[in-house]
C-alpha cells in the first residue's frame, strides 16, 4: 500500500472554515473525511488520483470483509445541510436580493 497511514478526520459540514485545518492537523497527505470521502495531495494530478483510488478500494475491501455497515448523519446533522427557507440559487450566475 502505497498510502500508508489513513487518518479518519471527524465530521464537519461542508464548507465548514475548520475543515481544511483539520486535514492539514493530520499530518500525512491523505485523509478520510467523515461522511465525505478521501482527500489526496500529491505531486501530480495523476498520482492523486491513483491515491484516491487504492484508498476507495481498500475501504471497499475493508467494509466486506469486516462486515461494516454505514454511520449516517445525525438527524441534526442532516438538518444543518438543508438550506433555509429563504435560499433560491441564482440562475446563469446572476446575483439575487
Amino acid at each position: 500500500m502505497r498510502v500508508g497511514r489513513l487518518p479518519l478526520v471527524g465530521y464537519l459540514p461542508p464548507g465548514d472554515p475548520s475543515l481544511g485545518d483539520a486535514v492539514a492537523a493530520t499530518g500525512t497527505p491523505c485523509a478520510l473525511l467523515a461522511h465525505h470521502g478521501s482527500v489526496a495531495a500529491a505531486p501530480t494530478l495523476e498520482a492523486a488520483v491513483d491515491a484516491v483510488e487504492e484508498i476507495e478500494e481498500t475501504a471497499r475491501i475493508a467494509m466486506i470483509l469486516r462486515g461494516h455497515s454505514h454511520n449516517p448523519l445525525s438527524p441534526t446533522d442532516v438538518a444543518g445541510l438543508r438550506p433555509s427557507t429563504s435560499y433560491r440559487p441564482s440562475l446563469r450566475g446572476e446575483a439575487r436580493p
